[in-house]
């Protein structure tokens, strides 16, 4: 009954994808928690993690995948450890899991978090363009996945907030 209501909000919210502000927002992620955020009011999606394991991460588990009235994909995150924290962002849309799912027929991002706040912005037209040539289809957006870069040597925790799509 939670997954139906929260899906109900963020269909209301969109192009709003996360805030961590919706009480059951968290659930829209693999493994997060609902946290306070930690320069003031409001809430963030805390995702942790798991210690020892290359390539750990979450996804973002369901939104609308329509994204063609769209430019850009923008989020925050805070990385609370004081050293810089190498992240993946995988994006793939529903014509990449027809096809098999090839690392070179989606989206593969990086980014270096810097300890504290992170403003990041992602152009989809830059995004669409697969490794192996293809362009994603906007229309069909079916899944976010942050993680790691680097075998993690304890839990890694993250706050992920204001993940939107900008016009």
């Amino acid at each position: 009954l939670a997954y139906a209501w929260d899906e109900g909000i963020q269909h209301e919210t969109f192009p709003l994808l996360a805030d961590g502000e919706a009480l059951f927002e968290a659930s829209r992620f693999e493994g997060a928690q609902r946290v306070r955020l930690p320069d003031g009011p409001g809430h963030g999606a805390a995702l942790c993690l798991p210690a020892r394991q290359r390539w750990a991460g979450t996804s973002l588990r369901y939104f609308p995948g329509d994204w063609r009235a769209y430019r850009r994909l923008s989020y925050r995150v805070y990385l609370p450890r004081p050293t810089p924290l190498a992240l993946g962002l995988r994006i793939d849309d529903l014509a990449h899991v027809r096809r098999g799912q090839l690392s070179d027929d989606r989206y593969n991002g990086r980014v270096l978090l810097q300890p504290g706040w992170n403003t990041l912005t992602l152009d989809l037209d830059t995004m669409r363009k697969t490794a192996g040539g293809r362009r994603m289809d906007l229309s069909q957006i079916h899944h976010l996945r942050w993680f790691t870069l680097e075998t993690l040597d304890g839990n890694q925790c993250f706050i992920l907030d204001e993940l939107r799509l900008l016009p």
